[in-house]
């Protein structure tokens, strides 16, 4: 679906004011959604690269030490 962004605006500059008020709140609930299912995504991205051995977890020293290890 491609819609001109300024015929949206528009549009919505039509609406009352109870109408607004439904749109951002719907706006909010679907942008948190979308955020849930990146993190979700991400997670799932790092949990399979921890199993692969692509992810190490450790302090400082342990990273230093793999580092100079070479």
């Amino acid at each position: 679906m491609n819609i001109n962004f300024a015929k949206i605006v528009d549009e919505v500059k039509e609406l009352d004011s109870e109408s607004k008020e439904y749109l951002i709140d719907l706006t909010k609930k679907l942008l948190i959604e979308e955020k849930r299912r990146d993190i979700k995504r991400h997670s799932e991205e790092s949990i399979k690269e921890y199993e692969e051995g692509k992810i190490h977890f450790g302090s400082m020293k342990d990273m230093k030490k793999e580092l100079y290890e070479d």
